[in-house]
């Protein structure tokens, strides 16, 4: 006797489209099965003209520079170097391209996510992953030039290496548009701030910017200050962009829930003081150095407001949610007491108190992520043949 299971499980298709994730639980003799949707904007074969061709021309560009500039012999790091030349044909190609095909998908289907995006998101979204993958082929062909300190290719060999990277790049950005969800927008922005964070700390050691301040890293007196600045104000347009992402999605759910219009406010202007904090430095002419306190202040003040009163202004918060919230909260109440009686330097205030902001901040996101979600149990019956 042959045994077959078959488990139909059918979703209302307007429903389903409409929602950032899907998650159903089936529940089979006992057993107990978690089915997910995974967002995708586009069918594969639809992306492979949008990073293939776009990698065969560059590479093209790059043998036509290279055969007329360099000769047949080309350094792999440095001026004028496979680097330098793979760095600007691949940004130059994945500005034309990605945005072409951010608005190619926008125009195209009214069922992908990417509808979510508001036209003035599209810039933001593209220039920060433009930025990202700058400062990772800066960063990578540095690191070869001095693991290879002196390193010259033949034409024929610089050029595949190139065609790898050019592919590369471009397939990763393509993909990161093709499966934009506001949790991969959560990371990336994570990634993002985290890499700033990473290049400005390294590119001031030399300064011992702990003995100062964090804000120090964005200051006049560090090197390369405006790296720091220029990754807070692109934090911030990102930070813009996944709350108009995000409550695009959740508000149709909750047309008249007076709460998540004053979150979204106040979302918005905290987005507005991180680009604050870059934009006015902490050791500006005049008065506007005290703006880089005064931004400080009151986006901790929204974030005050948001932990009290997270019941209020999310609706169906989880009870997980909030004791996490009132945890991190009181921390960073207990550490600002250390500080302001003198117990804690302000740099060890620092880096404990923004980690803590940065977790709740993920979990926060999380938390409006829920709101986006369906859950269904169902019960399946199962008649053996």
């Amino acid at each position: 006797m042959q045994t077959s299971k078959e488990i139909d499980v059918v979703v209302d298709e307007e429903e389903f489209s409409k929602h950032q994730e899907i998650s159903i639980e089936v529940e089979v003799e006992g057993q107990r099965y978690r089915l997910e949707r995974e967002i995708s904007n586009a069918p594969d074969e639809a992306m492979w003209p949008y990073y293939l061709l776009p990698a065969i021309l560059s590479t093209v560009i790059f043998y036509g520079l290279v055969r007329r500039n360099a000769g047949d012999m080309i350094n792999l790091s440095g001026e004028w170097s496979l680097g330098m030349y793979v760095t600007a044909i691949s940004f130059i190609s994945n500005l034309v391209i990605l945005p072409t095909y951010l608005i190619k998908l926008k125009r195209s289907s009214n069922t992908n996510q990417i509808k979510y995006i508001y036209w003035r998101n599209i810039p933001t979204i593209v220039i920060s992953f433009l930025i990202v993958q700058l400062i990772a082929l800066l960063f990578t062909f540095w690191t070869f030039g001095q693991l290879f300190s002196g390193l010259q290719l033949e034409i024929s060999t610089a050029t595949f290496f190139a065609c790898i990277i050019f592919l590369m790049a471009s397939y990763l950005g393509i993909y990161f548009i093709n499966t934009l969800s506001v949790r991969k927008m959560i990371s990336f922005m994570m990634a993002f701030l985290f890499l700033g964070f990473f290049v400005a700390m390294a590119t001031n050691a030399d300064s011992q910017w702990w003995h100062h301040h964090i804000s120090y890293l964005g200051s006049y007196a560090a090197n390369n200050g405006w790296q720091f600045n220029l990754t807070l104000i692109l934090t911030s347009l990102l930070m813009i962009v996944l709350v108009d992402y995000l409550f695009v999605i959740i508000r149709p759910y909750y047309p008249d829930h007076k709460g998540l219009r004053c979150l979204y406010v106040m979302l918005i202007v905290i987005a507005i003081c991180i680009s604050g904090i870059g934009i006015f430095r902490s050791d500006s002419a005049g008065r506007l150095k005290y703006y880089h306190s005064y931004v400080i202040y009151l986006m901790m003040i929204l974030v005050a407001v948001i932990i009290i009163f997270a019941r209020k202004l999310i609706p169906r918060v989880s009870d997980d949610f909030v004791k996490t919230s009132y945890g991190v909260g009181g921390l960073v109440l207990i550490l600002t007491v250390l500080y302001a009686v003198g117990y804690l330097k302000l740099i060890l205030y620092e880096l404990i108190a923004v980690p803590l902001a940065l977790i709740w901040l993920m979990r926060f996101f999380n938390a409006l992520i829920e709101l986006t979600e369906i859950q269904a149990n169902y019960t399946i019956n199962i008649i053996k043949k």
